[in-house]
């Protein structure tokens, strides 16, 4: 809680192409499209190449349309993917140093690290589940060699000086209780124990169906410092803050709530009223006010502004 005046968390340099040459996607075809380009692009490894479509449009993050792990023999280019990744962790600290020092103290710092189940984003959200339970026991060793590779950068982060590791998974929207329990679970727990013994902090982002999680106990099981986020409808579940707040730890911090949408479009009033409804929801908890995922990009600066003033009680 010793950083919770301080309202932006900046995620650092993660370009693992930026300091190793064999991690570096090269585009081999591209395609026009009625508003911009598809883009296919590869990596070269020893077992074969590893192969992604991406979606280009102006004023849009690229958006992966086809992934790049496609069956099972894909799991050891992920691997290797992984280790390569790795060799990257003291590449980073002159720049992550650098980075640390223009921010001042304005705002608290994190490495992004995805949860080994999400595979860099490399795989599909349905492959996810789907290869879980077809190769359970290659995708857990695909699994086990990314957290190893993920605990070498996050101790070269937090040597650094770096506050939070983020972490995420989806949750019951996407997984069944089994899965989630056996390919998220162990593998979140283990990192954020890592985090906490090296002198860190973890952030743990579900932006789905995250109400039986808690309610089964398996976020206090898996300990995080932070979690983001209970998420209302249409995007999750949770009606009540309150209520769910309740089925965390006393000190675990939950940050959130306030819809995305509503953020975006307003009224100014309702963002007003509903922050104030948030702060008195969680005023007995140990509580971060924020969005219920990340801001979206054309979201009206001067909402941000009002909803910054509200939380702040200046309004």
């Amino acid at each position: 809680m010793r950083y919770t005046e301080v309202d932006n968390i900046i995620a650092l340099n993660t370009d693992y192409g930026k300091y190793n040459p064999s991690l570096v996607w090269n585009e081999t075809h591209r395609e026009k499209t009625a508003d911009g380009h598809i883009v296919t692009e590869e990596i070269s490894t020893p077992l074969g190449p590893l192969i992604r479509k991406r979606e280009m449009k102006k004023g849009f993050d690229p958006w992966t349309m086809e992934s790049a792990v496609h069956d099972v023999h894909d799991f050891a280019k992920v691997s290797w993917y992984a280790q390569e990744s790795a060799t990257c962790a003291p590449l980073f600290i002159n720049d992550w140093k650098k980075e640390i020092q223009i921010i001042n103290e304005e705002a608290v710092t994190a490495v992004v690290l995805l949860l080994p189940v999400e595979m860099y984003w490399l795989i599909s959200y349905a492959d996810q589940c789907i290869m879980f339970i077809d190769y359970p026991e290659e995708y857990k060793r695909t699994m086990d060699t990314i957290l190893e590779s993920n605990k070498k950068l996050a101790k070269a982060a937090l040597d650094t000086g770096v506050n939070f590791i983020m972490m995420g998974s989806a949750g019951l929207e996407l997984f069944s209780p089994d899965i989630y329990k056996e390919a998220v679970i162990p593998y979140a727990k283990d990192f954020c124990s890592f985090i906490r013994e090296n002198g860190g902090l973890s952030f743990y982002h579900m932006c789905g169906h995250s109400l039986e999680i808690a309610r089964r106990g398996w976020l206090n099981e898996i300990h995080m410092d932070v979690f983001e986020t209970f998420s209302p409808p249409p995007c999750g579940v949770v009606k009540n803050l309150s209520e769910a707040r309740e089925m965390l730890a006393p000190e675990i911090c939950s940050r959130g709530n306030l819809p995305v949408e509503l953020l975006q479009q307003g009224p100014h009033e309702k963002i007003i009223s509903e922050t104030k409804i948030l702060a008195e929801l969680t005023k007995n908890w140990n509580h971060i006010l924020g969005v219920a995922d990340t801001i979206m990009g054309s979201t009206c600066p001067d909402n941000i502004r009002t909803y910054a003033r509200a939380a702040r009680n200046q309004l």
